[in-house]
């Protein structure tokens, strides 16, 4: 799906912290960069497993860089986000990669481009374990893999954690939480009078998603939202357009 048709909501940021775990006494150091932002994006997709996005940032004074807040990744950055009057949403990210665009001669300014995963995301790379599960509905086994292996804080709603059809057993060796949640959605299906009905997976700003993409469809006509409109989870005008939505400040 070509991302030149996905359009972009402009939102206002809130709230920007960065928090990190302090080498030397252990405890947590904080440092506010709402001021600091120049862009922000973020992105949800019906394709895309997690939220990720990317962050700007012009420090003029050396903040984050100095005795008081060193940033050298995997801080946590709780942000904020509304568009006019209404709140979307608060979400922690991790940073996973920093790219310094430009610093000045004295080392006092720069131009930080961040990367940010989700938490989920960020510990499915380090997370393999082997585990089976018998006699259970694929469902009900994506559920556990993100309650029990991934240790999901992300809300999961059973409305859109939908029961696929027949229980099945399955056994993996060493594979990523989010790799297995791969696997079993391929072999997820509902009994449906359509051709197929094929699950897809993914997070979007309420949470986690495990359902038949025609459910997904049905429900974006059934509001009278076509492929030009705002689509499926819009609560607030800034849906899932075409499976796929993008902030920016």
């Amino acid at each position: 799906m070509s991302e030149i048709l996905q359009p972009y909501y402009r939102v206002q940021i809130t709230k920007a912290v960065l928090e990190s775990i302090a080498n030397d006494t252990g405890g947590t150091r904080s440092v506010d960069i709402t001021n600091l932002i120049r862009y922000y994006e973020f992105s949800e997709s019906l394709f895309s497993s997690t939220l990720h996005g990317k962050l700007i940032v012009f420090d003029g004074v050396g903040l984050l860089n100095n005795e008081t807040f060193t940033i050298t990744g995997e801080e946590f950055l709780t942000i904020g986000i509304q568009t006019g009057e209404d709140k979307l949403f608060e979400y922690k990210f991790v940073i996973s990669n920093i790219d310094i665009e430009s610093k000045s001669e004295s080392g006092d300014s720069a131009v930080i481009v961040l990367t940010l995963l989700s938490i989920d995301q960020f510990s499915n790379l380090f997370t393999f374990k082997s585990k089976g599960y018998r006699d259970s509905s694929i469902t009900d086994i994506v559920r556990s893999i993100l309650i029990t292996e991934l240790g999901t804080q992300i809300k999961i709603d059973d409305e859109r954690f939908v029961q696929s059809t027949g229980n099945k057993t399955f056994a993996f060796t060493k594979i990523r939480p989010l790799e297995k949640i791969e696997i079993l959605k391929q072999q997820a299906f509902q009994e449906s009078e359509t051709l197929s009905s094929t699950y897809v997976f993914y997070e979007d700003r309420e949470g986690y998603n495990f359902r038949p993409i025609e459910q997904i469809i049905e429900q974006a006509d059934g509001r009278g939202r076509g492929a030009g409109g705002h689509g499926v989870g819009d609560r607030d005008g800034c849906g899932l357009v075409q499976g796929h939505s993008r902030f920016r400040l």
